[in-house]
């Protein structure tokens, strides 16, 4: 029994010991796979077949950059203290406080879960039947997956590790072979003077697009310290940041994007299929499913173990967030995706910035082993920021307005400033 509980630990409540730490480049490979799915090509499709190739690949250049910035600070956190996500902001919302901030992150992670669930369904379903005239239940397949999704995550980053090891190499060269018929028939000439998709109108800009990108992302990057808490040491955070976030995640954002101009087909597995890959392009897309539903369900059940009763297993949390996550995939639509990236945009960014200022600037990097045990309850200047920024945010999403110029990022350093300066006049970060 104790040797099974072993091996299902995902150190939810203490730190990562140090026999589990691995190298920057293994947790770059981890998080590239996650980024590489069904709603990121989605994503993609969207910005790139509104903005163009110029303007689309423009937005995707901005989004990496803040992304990267932002990335780094947060790898660095989970590096340097070796906790998870929900650890950390218990540290800084406080041991009820955070109690909120981690039911919303984990309802968050079910919806990504969803979009990623439903958007296979549909996608496996209709790729199934167009080659082998068998209609297979879109329910069923979501059901299926959930299942498999589930039995990986209980057992932890190892296993994460290894699927992605194996997943992020077929994904690479199965996006290659699309491009490269891609490019049998159009030059980069060609491309750069494709004009937007007609009738594309969800888009209406490259500030816009960058603020989709970077909202979509921003949880993955709020929660990347789940994943660089097992980073040796800080420069293999570091390097895990420019594998990804910095280099692969926006290339691979951008190159699926442009099949679907060419195309006219926004949905990529439509369009493979057209270039004729589609059972490979299925294949391809389960694991891309596959690495980052699991991720999801990861950190989902990292954000409930701080909510719930600590005498819970973590297997047995992972289980509950798996159901949790399957049943909110049968009832979530497709059509709320753009939605759902703004909310996104205005709600979880700030979440970031509030524990990179407390880390750095008022914690000033150190994190004592009996600070867990002596937090208050409630962080007033941190849920005071919290909230103002998201007000901020949602007024400038309304009003199609923004500082920077990217309405996800003015939510990150509005919540920074505000929390520092709360905290300075209250003393309410300790």
């Amino acid at each position: 029994m104790g040797e099974r509980d072993g091996i299902l630990d995902n150190h939810s409540h203490e730190p990562v010991p140090k026999q589990e730490q691995v190298s920057g480049v293994r947790i770059a490979v981890i998080i590239i796979g996650i980024a590489i799915t069904l709603p990121a090509f989605l994503l993609g499709a969207e910005v790139v077949s509104s903005l163009g190739f110029g303007p689309g690949f423009l937005a995707c250049v901005i989004a990496g950059v803040v992304l990267t910035l932002i990335a780094t600070l947060t790898m660095l956190v989970g590096t340097l203290t070796h906790l998870s996500t929900a650890a950390i902001i218990r540290l800084t919302f406080g041991s009820t406080g955070s109690k909120f901030v981690n039911t919303l992150l984990s309802s968050t992670l079910f919806g990504w879960y969803g979009i990623t669930a439903v958007l296979f369904g549909q996608v496996a379903n209709r790729t199934i039947e167009d080659v082998t005239q068998i209609n297979v239940s879109s329910m069923l397949l979501i059901i299926s997956g959930s299942v498999l999704m589930v039995l990986t995550t209980i057992f932890g980053f190892r296993a994460i590790d290894k699927l992605s090891r194996v997943a992020v190499p077929l994904l690479a060269l199965m996006l290659l072979a699309a491009l490269t018929l891609v490019f049998q028939e159009t030059s980069w000439t060609e491309l750069a003077q494709l004009r937007p998709l007609s009738g594309q109108g969800s888009v209406y800009g490259i500030g816009h697009g960058a603020s989709l990108i970077i909202g979509g992302f921003m949880v993955g990057v709020t929660i990347t310290p789940d994943m660089s808490r097992f980073a040796r040491r800080a420069s293999d955070a570091v390097t895990g940041t420019l594998m990804s976030y910095g280099s692969m995640s926006q290339v691979v954002l951008f190159l699926t994007g442009v099949p679907a101009l060419v195309m006219g087909e926004k949905d990529l597995i439509m369009t493979m299929a057209m270039l004729g890959l589609g059972l490979p392009a299925l294949a391809v897309m389960l694991l891309a499913t596959w690495t980052t539903n699991v991720n999801n369900l990861y950190s989902a059940s990292l954000s409930l173990a701080q909510v719930l009763p600590r005498r819970w297993p973590d297997w047995l949390t992972t289980v509950f967030a798996g159901i949790a996550g399957t049943v909110l995939a049968i009832i979530i639509g497709r059509e709320h995706f753009v939605d759902f990236l703004t909310f996104l945009s205005i709600a979880i960014p700030p979440i970031a910035g509030i524990y990179i200022t407390d880390f750095f600037l008022l914690r000033r990097l150190t994190i004592h082993p009996s600070t867990q045990d002596s937090i208050p309850s409630w962080n007033r200047a941190a849920f005071i920021a919290w909230l103002m920024a998201g007000c901020f945010g949602a007024y400038e999403v309304l009003n199609k307005s923004s500082v920077t110029g990217v309405q996800a990022l003015d939510t990150v350093i509005t919540a920074a400033i505000l929390f520092y300066l709360f905290s300075r006049l209250t003393n309410g970060s300790r």
